[in-house]
């Protein structure tokens, strides 16, 4: 065995057996010397760079540390391996090295022939010594103090209970007791920074918040965040008032004149005058306001104006005057449509149990003080059924229409034209001209 000695690397220790436990003579232990501490350092930054207690000296700025056996040192300075790697600080600066210089960070070996633990101690040493970009105190980019890490760490009974309770708890650890309570880790510390999700991820994380709604505590918390000096926006007025808004509108003085005319002079609403100049109604009100004219006060009874020849067709105040053309009313429908309306409606059959349904909630539903439209409607329907069945003082005739599978703007055509709907006869009159009771 002794014989063999010869043939053991220099970077094993041979201890003698009289400096071993035990009686054998021929006992002998090795201690493996193979580790060491590397640096990664940055080809951009060139200098002479000396820290604290640190005996090396670099020619190039620092910016990570390592401890590691074989060619660990040269391990790091692949796009495969940096795409994985968890510390995107780290392979965000090597990748940005890659691409200015066109070539990898140059990796040294700053000490060698240690065991574990000496490297594990001293690659401690280089990271308290440098510092960390991290915290603030140095250039590297390591993410721990080095060492054995979280390998060699053995919870404490205190360690176990208080994961005990946190698993009790349903494994959330709230407010102040979490451990990441306070700590942002915002920009190139963020273990995502650089990184974006694959197009099946998106998905997949898409198809997980469908169909979630938010607690209202959830949305109260919310909304107290956004406020005042949280929100994104708060002091940012000018930056979004007036011209610099990406929605505002310039108009030309012609079209300002226009408005003013149409307003003032011809009474049109601003509704009806946004149709016809192809603008909202709120660009048209505000034009108004800053010419200091008064805005009429708006009828809560909307009807429509409808032009054939322009093929307009403009929701309008009650009292509002119309320009030449227009009339108040919908579009008719075309034969085109109406055939197509046909088309779907064809074959269709109403079962037994809608019919029962439609005959329970039918009765009183529309007429007299039952409705709740009873007094608000300007105008009071009937309608005569196929089967010859009446329906008088109909207030709501959008809900009639509804409820028997009717299309209401179909049924109002009808009522304009003054012709049969599916063999429905509608009729309408003032309501101020017949008691509704």
């Amino acid at each position: 065995m002794l014989n063999d000695l010869a043939c053991v690397p220099e970077s094993i220790t041979r201890i003698p057996a009289k400096d071993c436990i035990g009686d054998s003579s021929e006992r002998i232990f090795f201690i493996d010397r193979n580790s060491y501490v590397y640096a990664i350092l940055d080809t951009r930054i060139s200098g002479f760079f000396q820290y604290n207690d640190l005996e090396y000296r670099f020619e190039y700025l620092p910016i990570y540390i390592g401890k590691g056996i074989n060619n660990r040192y040269l391990g790091h300075f692949s796009n495969k391996i940096l795409e994985k790697d968890k510390n995107r600080l780290k392979s965000n600066k090597f990748l940005k090295i890659k691409e200015t210089t066109g070539s990898w960070p140059i990796a040294i070996k700053i000490r060698d022939n240690m065991t574990v633990k000496e490297s594990f101690a001293y690659e401690m040493f280089c990271i308290k010594q440098i510092g960390r970009l991290d915290l603030k105190t140095g250039p590297l980019t390591n993410l721990t103090a080095g060492g054995e890490g979280v390998y060699a760490y053995k919870k404490t009974e205190e360690d176990l209970r208080k994961q005990s309770e946190a698993l009790k708890r349903g494994g959330k650890v709230k407010g102040i007791n979490n451990p990441m309570y306070g700590v942002h880790r915002v920009g190139v510390v963020s273990p995502h920074y650089g990184r974006h999700h694959s197009v099946e991820t998106k998905n997949r994380l898409s198809e997980l918040q469908k169909g979630k709604k938010m607690s209202k505590e959830v949305c109260a918390r919310a909304s107290i965040r956004m406020r005042g000096k949280g929100n994104p926006n708060y002091n940012n007025g000018d930056k979004t008032r007036g011209p610099k808004n990406y929605q505002w509108v310039t108009l030309s003085e012609k079209q300002v004149d226009d408005i003013i005319r149409m307003y003032s002079i011809e009474r049109l609403s601003t509704s009806l005058i946004a149709t016809l100049l192809g603008k909202s109604s709120h660009i048209i009100r505000r034009i108004i306001t800053e010419n200091n004219i008064e805005l009429r006060p708006s009828s809560t009874i909307k009807k429509y104006a409808y032009n054939k020849e322009l093929n307009i067709l403009a929701k309008v105040d009650e009292n509002c005057v119309l320009p030449k053309g227009f009339i108040f009313g919908v579009k008719p429908v075309s034969d085109e449509t109406r055939m197509k309306l046909s088309c779907i409606n064809k074959g269709k059959v109403i079962s037994e149990e809608q019919k029962e349904k439609f005959r329970k909630n039918i009765i009183g539903k529309y007429l007299g003080k039952n409705n709740k439209l009873y007094g608000k409607s300007r105008f009071i329907y009937s309608a005569i059924a196929p089967n010859g069945t009446c329906h008088k003082n109909i207030a709501n005739i959008k809900e009639f229409c509804y409820e028997y599978g009717l299309k209401p703007v179909s049924v109002f055509a009808s009522i304009y034209n003054d012709r049969p709907y599916k063999n429905w006869i509608f009729s309408r009159v003032l309501s101020r001209n017949i008691a509704t009771h």
